[in-house]
């Protein structure tokens, strides 16, 4: 498959990132992108893992995730 590869930037971005089980051909994410880009204190990056986690639900919009029982199953 391959190796991750890791690099400095002004924000924390996955780029066509797939991750398998170590030691495996098993695949657990497959081309995922995504950016949260740097920004000053109260702009929104922890209250979008606050929200990606359950613990915020104001606003509109679809997350998708297994409950959590099921999370790491």
């Amino acid at each position: 498959m391959g190796q991750i590869e890791r690099q400095l930037g002004q924000a924390i971005a996955l780029k066509e990132l797939s991750l398998n089980i170590p030691g495996t051909q098993k695949v657990l994410v497959h081309r995922l992108s995504v950016e949260v880009s740097q920004g000053p204190s109260g702009c929104g990056k922890s209250s979008l893992l606050r929200a990606i986690a359950g613990l915020w639900s104001e606003g509109v919009g679809t997350i998708s995730a297994p409950t959590p029982d099921r999370l790491w199953a």
